[in-house]
């Protein structure tokens, strides 16, 4: 069995789990990130705990166009997510035409292709998306998958997120690429993958 840096096989387990890791491993994490037409934005968060995540302690930074700081762009979060679910939280501009699995209307960031995203609770950051100060142009892109006007979905079998900010970022690595204004899997997460 190939485990994850950080973890090792256990060989008395029946199907030879990896276990151990580093503190980041099994909290909160982005699930998916909507880059949607005109003001259509849209973050899923997934807890792949066994217990509820109060998110009062949680938010979403955005760092715009290469800032090392968030200057003040961020979401303050609110209410709970409940164990192996999502929170997705959406901009106004998202109908329910479009998707009514949005938790709260309340994203105000127009955040596009070329500003990170970090997801920090209890002052720790547990996920980011893109480069924290790097203005990668238009967007971060590499086998066909851009975080420009684009719906990334985390791959499944990813159990924990980015929590260094100011490593490289290339989205073809986590992410799965869809059109344009796909809402299709907000809502629900899949995170193991099926043999």
């Amino acid at each position: 069995v190939d485990c994850e840096s950080g973890k090792t096989c256990d060989p008395t387990s029946a199907s030879m789990e990896c276990t151990g890791g580093t503190s980041s491993e099994q909290t909160l994490f982005i699930s998916e990130y909507v880059h949607g037409s005109s003001n259509k934005r849209a973050i899923e968060l997934y807890n792949p705990t066994d217990a509820e995540i109060d998110l009062s302690k949680c938010k979403i930074n955005y760092y715009m166009n290469g800032s090392t700081t968030a200057d003040g762009a961020s979401k303050t979060l609110t209410g709970t997510v409940a164990a192996k679910s999502v929170y997705v939280t959406c901009s106004n501009s998202v109908t329910d035409a479009d998707t009514t699995k949005c938790n709260d209307k309340t994203l105000t960031a127009t955040y596009n292709g070329d500003d990170a995203i970090e997801l920090v609770c209890d002052s720790v950051t547990l996920d980011v998306i893109g480069k924290i100060g790097e203005d990668p142009g238009s967007a971060w892109s590499n086998n066909g998958v851009s975080t420009k006007e684009k719906t990334l979905v985390r791959k499944c079998g990813i159990d924990h997120g980015d929590s260094i900010g100011t490593d490289a970022f290339d989205p073809s690595v986590e992410w799965t690429s869809n059109a344009k204004d796909t809402f299709t899997y907000l809502g629900s997460h899949t995170a193991v993958c099926s043999e």
